[in-house]
């Protein structure tokens, strides 16, 4: 099974999950049982975070596309509690968990390129100071040395690397080329701390 079917069907599996989370939760009337359908109801949605993010950037990723999702969900919910009650906010949510997987079939999930996509593009670099996961933020600079006449493909080639770095959390992002020796392109870019 391809990456692109696998993130595909783990969605899935976990808004069906959720779905039945939620259901438990609205139909329970044990306190015990509306915890547990809680926790597994987030811990799935921590494992679709993962299906679909990856990596260490999950809690940075989490932040910044999910928190207009829920102030609006928040919002939107918290009326259609005040208007029919929790369980029907919680089975109306179930339902439309438990129908989302056909919304998938419709609009899939959307294809990254496979370029970038292994992350072994370049071998890692040279260190020769111990990182631990409180060393920081690091900066890394590379050097390429690229024949003019091949500059604008290789401007654009980078443009790709940019996006797929910053999507696993690169900032700082800078492409230069020396004015004195123009065949000589420098990359610079900073990785968080790992903390």
């Amino acid at each position: 099974m391809q990456t692109h079917e696998r993130g595909e069907v783990a969605i899935r599996t976990c808004a069906l999950s959720m779905g039945g989370a939620f259901a438990a939760a609205a139909l329970s009337r044990e306190p015990v049982v509306t915890a547990a359908a809680h926790v597994f109801a987030g811990a799935v949605w921590i494992m679709a975070w993962v299906a679909t993010l990856g990596g260490w950037t999950i809690t940075r990723r989490l932040s910044r596309a999910s928190s207009g999702g829920i102030a609006m969900g928040s919002w939107g919910w918290g009326h259609v509690t005040d208007t029919a009650g929790v369980s029907v906010a919680f089975l109306s949510a179930a339902a439309l968990l438990v129908a989302s997987p056909l919304l998938g079939l419709w609009l899939p999930m959307p294809r990254v390129s496979a370029r970038g996509e292994k992350g072994d593009m370049l071998e890692d670099p040279e260190v020769r100071l111990p990182l631990t996961e409180r060393s920081g933020a690091r900066v890394v600079e590379i050097e390429y040395r690229v024949a003019r006449r091949n500059a604008r493909s290789f401007r654009s080639l980078m443009q790709e690397v940019q996006l797929f770095r910053q999507r696993n959390g690169a900032y700082g992002w800078a492409i230069a080329r020396d004015i004195a020796d123009p065949e000589l392109w420098t990359k610079q870019l900073s990785l968080p701390d790992m903390a």
